[in-house]
């Protein structure tokens, strides 16, 4: 059985009516800005991505019970089927258009950090947060169209002899001011900030991924994928091959790009983001 209901919406929770900025939240939480390098200095450096892992899928059957025919009671609603009741209870937000959504968005990031929107790409913030979440939740990462800014400072490899590097503790530094930024969030406000928000990111997503699947089991996909990602203490052994990096463990260099990615963020910070994730993601499926 799925265990991502694909065409269910987020549950809703009373809130705030304040939503723009909570895809960018998310999408933060979730990693997918941790990845772009902006600069060909850093791209020369960067370790080889070359795997991407779907996410398996649970096939076994359905568990039956058996209900006593005297006793029947209806089934409970489906999860879709209460976000739906719940909206029609709730008088609904008003959201700007997709295509004009950027300044509000950056206002409300504003709001909940001053330094957010120094963080953020200049244009299509929400389909470029979206493309992000679905890339990710297929385990790989998406490049092209980022929507965080990169890390100023570029990947450092340290020479042990001959080929072998090390990646030393001074190369996760780089990600400390997006992890310090996790810890300061309430996840419940995020999830309620994503639920008045979900309409715009399920729109985003059945432009870009012409489905008509529901956003949300992607996030969860996205989430549950990084966190499984292994986490290691200690500087990693490199190769060089040309002029990028590779892991020295063939098991390391067999990860999804996903997971070979908070590698790079180190263990300590890596440990950071995954609380974050899981009281995001108990948040998110009460």
């Amino acid at each position: 059985m799925n265990q991502y209901n694909e065409e269910a919406a987020p549950p809703r929770l009373p809130g705030p009516a304040v939503y723009i900025a909570a895809g960018m939240l998310v999408v933060l939480l979730v990693g997918v800005g941790f990845y772009f390098w902006s600069s060909q200095r850093d791209r020369e450096s960067e370790i080889l991505d070359t795997t991407a892992v779907a996410p398996p899928v649970d096939t076994a059957p359905e568990p039956q019970v058996e209900l006593d025919s005297q006793q029947e009671t209806p089934p409970p609603p489906s999860f879709a089927e209460q976000a739906e009741a719940e909206a029609q209870a709730e008088p609904p937000v008003e959201l700007p258009p997709l295509n004009n959504s950027d300044e509000r968005a950056r206002e409300l990031a504003a709001g909940l950090s001053p330094n957010l929107p120094d963080w953020l790409v200049p244009d299509e913030l929400i389909r470029k947060f979206v493309l992000a979440v679905n890339v990710t939740s297929r385990g790989e990462l998406s490049r092209k169209y980022p929507p965080i800014v990169p890390p100023k400072q570029a990947f450092v490899a340290t020479k042990v002899t001959g080929n072998t590097f090390t990646m030393p503790a001074a190369s996760y530094r780089r990600y400390d001011p997006y992890v310090a930024l996790l810890g300061a969030i309430n996840m419940q406000d995020v999830a309620v900030l994503y639920r008045q928000y979900y309409p715009l990111l399920q729109a985003a997503h059945e432009e870009l991924a012409q489905t008509k699947a529901g956003f949300h089991a992607t996030l969860l996909r996205a989430i549950d994928n990084l966190l499984t990602a292994p986490e290691i203490d200690g500087e990693l052994p490199l190769v060089r091959t040309s002029v990028l990096y590779q892991y020295a463990d063939p098991d390391l260099e067999k990860l999804p790009a996903t997971h070979k990615l908070l590698l790079r963020m180190g263990a300590e910070n890596t440990r950071e983001l995954k609380r974050a994730l899981r009281e995001l993601r108990t948040a998110l499926t009460p």
